[in-house]
């Protein structure tokens, strides 16, 4: 395969920057600023295969083909998983490993190719001696991406591309790596590499690549802040996560608010959807406090007209063993209970009695040296014996319910379709307070 990117236009004057071959990273251009941490496609690719992926999906709203594909590629640079991690089929631990203050913002669609500042990606009708795609960078903030139609056969699909064609998830997650300004590695196997051996390859960053995005944006910073799940339930949007400080400013695909207090700590913000918010990721930054990406929030995924994926938040207490219970879920909540809806929690103590505990509201509040991370009216589920070796003391227990079967039992008119739940798994420990506790899952009912 030839290279992807030969071209780096600085100042218009096409100056090739090329790493010492073999060496590590090479940091090139300066950090974007975060203004200029978004992107944008103008969807004039031509091959049909470049916009056959169709399937929707849920943590990846509202967007599909090629658009989405390059979506994907940039949030491979976030500093933390997108989502719940999913979407990726060859990356099976999720897309966002970055791990640096850097979280890009995907705006959807332009009107047209842009200037080479207006972070836009498209394709260009021509060809150039084996050059896949190259990405132009002025001495002004900001980039753009080309793809050359020829003579490449473009292809969007998640599960990777058809035999012959050319990933274009992998390919612009390699040129995204130039916008944010690396130039190309001399170690194998990584994405910024000058001659991969496959596209699909390269839609996972690896450690010399994210060594490079460190370098240029820093690590993550210990406060910067987290969103971790959302709910939406009848136009109320409720965002959960860390760092959130006392107000932030909030922007969506289409709108954005400002000054919108946060409470629980910091871990709680509550308002009415903006009207003109579209399908498409939100992210947050703090009202005040760091400057720069430690101040901004990953990117998460919402849908005003879907159902939000089930997501984790908070953090669980270690319990007397030295263990971290954790919540976990498998399936989709839903009113009609058409297919089950498994909340767990693992690393629990073995042979104690445990409960989940749930409500319509979240919160934060300190209990048996632990997190309470449910409020309002808390309801809970029958007890169960956590099970797990039946000699000792250890942390084999399991706890685990069909949330589906409560919800079409009856016993909690509440639990209704668009209604928001935060659930969260208590269980015995004597040797801590009296009770353990996992971390907490948010959801909205399906219908």
């Amino acid at each position: 395969m030839r290279a992807l990117s030969t071209i780096a236009a600085l100042a218009g004057a096409g100056l090739l920057l090329w790493g010492v071959p073999g060496s590590g990273y090479s940091v090139a251009w300066p950090a974007l600023s975060t203004a200029k941490r978004d992107l944008r496609v103008y969807d004039n690719f031509g091959d049909p295969q470049a916009d056959d992926d169709t399937a929707p999906d849920a943590r990846w709203p509202g967007w599909t083909g090629a658009p989405r594909a390059i979506w994907k590629g940039a949030a491979e640079w976030g500093s933390r998983k997108h989502a719940t991690g999913g979407g990726d089929p060859t990356q099976p631990d999720g897309i966002g490993s970055g791990g640096a203050n850097l979280d890009p913002l995907f705006l959807g669609l332009a009107s047209g190719v842009g200037a080479p500042n207006d972070d836009v990606a498209s394709e260009l009708n021509g060809t150039n001696a084996g050059v896949i795609a190259f990405t132009e960078l002025p001495p002004n903030d900001g980039w753009r991406v080309r793809f050359y139609a020829n003579p490449w056969i473009l292809d969007d699909d998640s599960a990777g591309p058809a035999a012959g064609a050319v990933d274009i998830q992998g390919v612009f997650t390699h040129e995204y790596g130039h916008c944010l300004g690396l130039d190309h590695s001399g170690v194998a196997g990584s994405t910024m590499e000058a001659v991969p051996p496959s596209t699909l390859d390269i839609r996972s960053i690896e450690l010399d690549d994210i060594a490079g995005v460190q370098a240029i944006y820093g690590a993550a910073a210990a406060g910067k802040p987290v969103l971790r799940a959302l709910t939406l339930s009848g136009g109320s949007l409720t965002l959960l996560g860390s760092g959130f400080g006392s107000a932030v400013d909030l922007e969506f695909l289409g709108a954005s608010t400002h000054a919108t207090p946060a409470s629980a700590g910091g871990t709680l913000v509550q308002l009415a959807l903006p009207a003109g918010a579209q399908a498409g990721d939100v992210r947050l930054t703090l009202g005040s406090g760091p400057a720069g990406g430690a101040g901004v929030s990953n990117a998460f995924p919402l849908d005003p007209a879907g159902c939000p994926p089930p997501s984790t938040y908070g953090a669980g207490k270690l319990n007397s063993q030295g263990c971290l219970p954790s919540i976990a879920f498998s399936g989709s909540p839903s009113a009609s209970a058409g297919a089950g809806f498994q909340i767990s929690a693992s690393n629990v103590l073995n042979q104690k009695l445990g409960l989940l505990v749930y409500s319509h509201q979240p919160a934060a509040t300190a209990f048996q040296g632990g997190t309470l991370w449910v409020g309002g009216m808390i309801r809970r589920t029958p007890g169960q014996n956590s099970g797990g070796s039946s000699m000792g003391s250890n942390c084999t227990g399991t706890l685990g319910l069909d949330f589906n079967v409560r919800i079409a039992s009856g016993v909690d008119s509440t639990l209704v379709a668009g209604a928001a739940v935060y659930a969260q798994y208590l269980y015995r420990d004597p040797q801590s307070s009296g009770w353990g506790m996992s971390d907490a899952l948010a959801f909205t009912i399906c219908p």
